[in-house]
């Protein structure tokens, strides 16, 4: 029986964070959670796992696009990886939900065993290696944060960026590697984990200081690994880019979520659409049968 690590990323909506752990509760699997320490979050606000083995791992203030990103994402397969073997880790956010029951998931990865799911996008432009061949020196402090002062940095940084540009400065040249792209969600094996363990350092030194690099930097060493020859360029996830930012499910998506092939969904409000994720949750739960692939 295979062990799973479910490792997530959460900062607000603990309605839905609660409704994500009921649905991942199972003694198959260990969930380790990462709270965003500028979030408003005591223990009571969300569901405790009675089946699963569950660690909160230490706080860093995370800002959206900065390196604290890629900080948090090594520091949850760290903790697993030191807690236990696992057959698969999966990173998701707490803004996420499976689409089929524990059974069916482990099913799942029990007949595609060994692989490793990681999206990548073939469409590497400048704009996109511009993230990491220049130095985004206030990224990790601007953020989206509103106000004056984070536009102001935001500016700066774009100013420094332009600087860099004509000096012609290129941080890549350090990188003795192919630089990949995709979604920062992902199922990997155990094995998989431990390769990106031995690259913190290079990761840190590589992809510190870039923007929004947590898209990169794990594709990139994954990619280029001993294993490259087992990922399917399938995050495996339900995300929709093209209607949002990404899109926020509906009830209106009824169909396309209860009759998918993914195994997750990104992403769902409480706030925007309570209807979908209770759908969605009732059938997780077993209420209603789950399409099989």
């Amino acid at each position: 029986m295979g062990k799973h690590a479910f490792l997530i990323i959460a900062h607000n909506d603990w309605p839905l964070l609660s409704k994500l752990l009921t649905c991942l509760d199972d003694k198959r699997n260990s969930i380790f959670i990462h709270i965003d320490e500028k979030s408003n979050f005591e223990f009571k606000d969300v569901y405790e796992p009675s089946e699963s083995e569950c660690v909160y791992i230490k706080k860093q203030k995370v800002m959206w696009g900065g390196e604290s990103l890629i900080s948090v994402e090594m520091s949850l397969i760290k903790a697993a990886i030191e807690y236990n073997h696992f057959d698969y880790l999966h990173l998701m956010s707490g803004q996420d939900l499976p689409l089929k029951t524990q059974d069916e998931i482990h099913r799942w990865f029990n007949n595609h065993q060994g692989g490793n799911f990681i999206s990548q996008d073939s469409n590497l432009n400048n704009l996109i290696i511009n993230r990491i061949s220049k130095y985004w020196f206030l990224q990790n402090i601007a953020g989206r944060r509103r106000g004056i002062l984070f536009g102001l940095l935001r500016r700066l940084d774009r100013v420094s960026v332009r600087l860099q540009e004509i000096l012609k400065v290129d941080r890549t040249k350090k990188i003795p590697m192919r630089i990949y792209k995709g979604d920062n969600w992902f199922s990997i094996t155990g094995d998989m984990a431990e390769i990106l363990l031995a690259f913190e350092t290079q990761i840190r030194s590589w992809f510190g200081k870039g923007w929004c690099a947590d898209e990169l930097f794990l594709q990139t060493i994954a990619y280029n690994s001993s294993l490259k020859d087992t990922i399917v360029n399938d995050s495996l996830r339900e995300i929709d880019w093209k209607r949002g930012n990404p899109y926020i499910y509906t009830v209106d998506d009824k169909e396309l979520l209860l009759s998918s092939k993914k195994l997750f969904a990104r992403k769902f409000s409480m706030e925007i659409d309570n209807e979908i994720i209770n759908i969605v949750y009732n059938r997780v739960k077993g209420y209603e049968r789950i399409i099989n692939d």
